[in-house]
């Protein structure tokens, strides 16, 4: 699992500041039971403003890190932080129920069931559910929390609020959140393309096809890596056999994920569409598009083949048993709560991205 650091300051200097004082604390430099230097010295001794220390020290007394005396000054708990308390854990998400369990499963085997609770706030496809829900954890201050995010053409969000916040915050997915820098645990669609690519390249493939769901920026990355790693084998992918089209049906109530590829696929067929390897961007359209290809009277994988970039829990409305690539979203749960509650005892070193590696599923469709 590669891991690449990028030294971006993490949130704002008033929570990087609140970071070192815990970290600082938990290594002696403040004992347990006393007070805390006054505010200039503070600021003299971190290099910071009076303002800054003020804010910082307001993050922790509203964690319950530090308690502050009213006339004396902030005292540092004689008590463990969060001895005989239990730190909740908010995992935030709008995806459907087949992904958000497998996150879960993986947040909780890094979670210590005696010292943190999970609570999952899913909104299964509801994006202004999702939005008032960002905006509510902010009020209910819970130890950390883990994000999955969407494109921000999809789904607006203001990382700002989050950062103000200075609670501890890991997102897990393919898309950054402007103005949150936060550590990320995320799989990587270039080299999920290149690991198609290969396979398509294997196996002497020529004539493949991408079909996904927008926005057209989030595939660019995929699109130029699979020209890329196919042009050497003389297999070409023009721009009229890309295929990117509105998906509107999978954020409507009840959402279906499937509905928007399955028409699209066939109309294109009726029109007379055919290709060798149809690549799909998920397992969402792969679906949609291998039920409308089936139900056509076209033979797979004999007359057309069809492959995932991405997989997800849909062996159960699948027709087919998909050829997709695994993203281990379990692993990526894992990782994404061992690197909060780092956040959460106090690291406050650069940020952290972390790809976690996939692999081929053969399936039944190739």
């Amino acid at each position: 699992m590669p891991v690449g650091t990028q030294d971006i300051s993490y949130n704002s200097k008033s929570v990087r500041l609140s970071r070192q004082i815990l970290s600082d604390i938990g290594a002696g430099r403040y004992a347990s039971g006393s007070m805390l230097p006054s505010e200039t010295a503070l600021a003299g001794a971190y290099g910071v403003s009076r303002p800054t220390v003020r804010r910082a020290i307001a993050i922790l007394t509203g964690e319950g890190r530090l308690e502050k005396l009213p006339q004396r000054g902030v005292l540092v708990p004689s008590r463990p932080l969060y001895e005989g308390q239990i730190a909740q854990i908010a995992y935030v998400t709008p995806a459907l129920a087949g992904e958000t369990n497998l996150y879960v499963k993986g947040i909780g085997e890094a979670l210590d069931p005696q010292r943190h609770a999970l609570a999952t706030y899913s909104t299964c496809a509801d994006l202004r559910k999702y939005q008032r829900m960002i905006e509510q954890l902010v009020r209910l201050r819970p130890a950390g929390i883990i994000l999955h995010t969407m494109p921000e053409e999809i789904c607006r969000i203001d990382g700002a609020i989050l950062a103000d916040a200075g609670i501890p915050v890991v997102i897990v997915g393919q898309h950054e959140l402007p103005g949150l820098p936060c550590d990320w645990v995320r799989d990587s669609c270039e080299l999920l393309a290149q690991e198609v690519a290969w396979y398509i390249g294997a196996k002497g493939y020529r004539d493949p096809v991408h079909f996904t769901y927008t926005p057209a920026r989030i595939n660019r990355p995929a699109i130029e890596t699979f020209r890329r790693e196919l042009s050497p084998l003389g297999v070409e992918l023009p721009d009229e056999r890309i295929f990117i089209f509105d998906a509107p049906s999978g954020y409507r109530s009840p959402p279906d994920p499937f509905i928007d590829a399955q028409r699209k696929m066939a109309e294109m067929l009726r029109a007379g569409f055919r290709c060798e390897v149809l690549i799909c961007g998920h397992d969402y359209p792969a679906v949609g598009a291998l039920r409308a290809i089936l139900a056509a009277g076209i033979k797979v994988p004999q007359e057309m083949k069809v492959i995932s970039l991405m997989g997800s829990a849909v062996d159960a409305v699948s027709p087919m048993k998909l050829a997709t690539m695994d993203v281990h979203r379990d692993l990526q749960g894992r990782r994404a709560a061992e690197l909060l509650l780092r956040r959460i005892d106090g690291y406050a070193g650069p940020i952290e991205v972390h790809h976690i590696a996939a692999d081929l599923v053969e399936g039944e469709t190739m």
